[in-house]
């Protein structure tokens, strides 16, 4: 076996009782952190460390802002910097939105596309216009046979079910 994969885990978007996605984060922080194959690095809000650093094999680092607003503009700002200075090789924005400077691999996960077909059912505060996430293919330097995320299974879906800033067909333009 190789080297352990480095991650970088974004858990600052997680609510102190989480619920739907932000179970999922803390499900999987708990869960990579078993893995010796995986070594994670949880970025959490200031102050709320804690309950990261309960979790078996977590490195955490305690530095994005409290407040939503604020916390989005530091997504922005601040964390392509930070995740530059870490020893991660990947990191993995499981709540919608992701640094857009980053300069390594970047995932983000995307739990119900009616964040894309209805955003008037989503708390404004949660992802202002100019923050909510926009999908895009990248790597191998050409377009993905089917849009992040869906396989084969993207191909045969309703085009409505695609994210708005996709073309119908996935193909970069």
């Amino acid at each position: 076996m190789g080297p352990p994969v480095r991650v970088s885990l974004d858990a600052t978007a997680i609510p102190a009782r989480p619920a739907g996605g932000g179970r999922y984060v803390v499900e999987l922080a708990r869960a990579l952190g078993t893995r010796p194959d995986v070594d994670v690095t949880v970025l959490a809000r200031r102050g709320d460390g804690g309950r990261w650093r309960a979790l078996p094999g977590d490195s955490v680092v305690e530095q994005a802002p409290a407040s939503r607003p604020a916390r989005l503009a530091w997504e922005q700002v601040v964390l392509p910097r930070q995740l530059g200075r870490l020893p991660v090789d990947l990191h993995h924005a499981p709540h919608y939105t992701m640094p857009r400077r980053a300069r390594l691999p970047t995932v983000v996960t995307i739990h119900d596309l009616t964040f894309f077909d209805h955003p008037e059912w989503h708390e404004r505060v949660k992802a202002p216009p100019r923050q909510r996430p926009r999908v895009r293919e990248r790597g191998h330097g050409g377009a993905s046979r089917h849009p992040p995320g869906t396989g084969r299974a993207g191909a045969r879906d309703p085009p409505r079910r695609r994210p708005r800033s996709l073309p119908a067909d996935g193909r970069r333009r």
